[in-house]
């Protein structure tokens, strides 16, 4: 239905109904007239939906039996009246003491460099950990020295060897390392012997400087190589070939390990 047609007046027949009496159209013919079901409101009629909230918000009440309160301020917490109170204060004190309006002031380098000392805290500093601690091994001796070296390499070796067992393919320097193992442990072995031997009493000649006698420096010799060679027979056990000059020191063992003896008996 048109709106021209909605905005015309009902009208109530004789068997009291409602009709939208009949029209004429542009080309001269006419409209007949309609019956208006009981009830039916026609679209343009019907009132706009409105949600509750634009009810409200039109003074109207919400639900039934609902009435509004008044709207309570809510309490204010501790650091927001502090806060009230110092942006109070702040304006209060520059009403009092207003800034001329000469520009914007500038502080002076001296003063900005106190400001920043004053700021600066001591907490929590802690002294440099290279100038608190004294240099580390700088009273070791040559000896001591050698034998940590010696100590570290041994321990790299060994790892190789560990992995060489389990199956791991090896370069030529690692088997290199590898070789050189029971020289290294030998070597430390006769250095903390000599440290041991050190410290009792020795010969000193007459400049003061301690001396060894030629039976003494065979002893420290032979004990090496004997320490050399068990190496070896460990290795030997363990399933590795020796070479030449290797199965030649474990041939000589037995003469000197008799040497030893003859030496430590006289």
């Amino acid at each position: 239905m048109s709106s021209s047609q909605s905005s015309l007046p009902y009208s109530v027949n004789n068997k009291g109904e409602r009709i939208v009496p009949a029209t004429r159209r542009a080309d001269g013919t006419w409209r007949p007239e309609r019956r208006v079901k009981d009830g039916y409101v026609p679209q343009e009629e019907q009132p706009l939906y409105q949600s509750r909230g634009a009810i409200t918000r039109m003074g109207g009440s919400a639900c039934p039996g609902f009435v509004e309160e008044a709207k309570k301020e809510a309490p204010k917490s501790k650091s927001a009246k502090k806060n009230e109170r110092r942006k109070q204060k702040k304006e209060q004190s520059v009403k009092e003491n207003p800034q001329p309006e000469s520009g914007p002031t500038t502080t002076s380098p001296i003063q900005t460099a106190t400001e920043e000392m004053d700021g600066l805290s001591l907490e929590g500093s802690k002294p440099n950990a290279s100038l608190s601690k004294p240099n580390e091994g700088s009273d070791l001796t040559a000896e001591e020295k050698r034998a940590r070296t010696l100590k570290k390499k041994i321990r790299q070796a060994e790892a190789l060897l560990k992995r060489q067992q389990d199956g791991e393919e090896m370069t030529e320097e690692q088997k290199e390392k590898i070789k050189k193992l029971p020289e290294w442990r030998g070597e430390v072995t006769s250095l903390q012997n000599g440290a041991s031997s050190s410290q009792t009493p020795a010969n000193t000649d007459n400049g003061g400087k301690a001396t060894m006698s030629t039976d003494q420096k065979r002893l420290r010799a032979l004990k090496k190589k004997v320490q050399q060679c068990d190496a070896l027979l460990k290795m030997q056990e363990s399933g590795k070939t020796l070479e030449e000059s290797q199965l030649e020191k474990l041939e000589n063992m037995a003469d000197w390990q008799e040497e030893i003896k003859q030496l430590e008996a006289s």
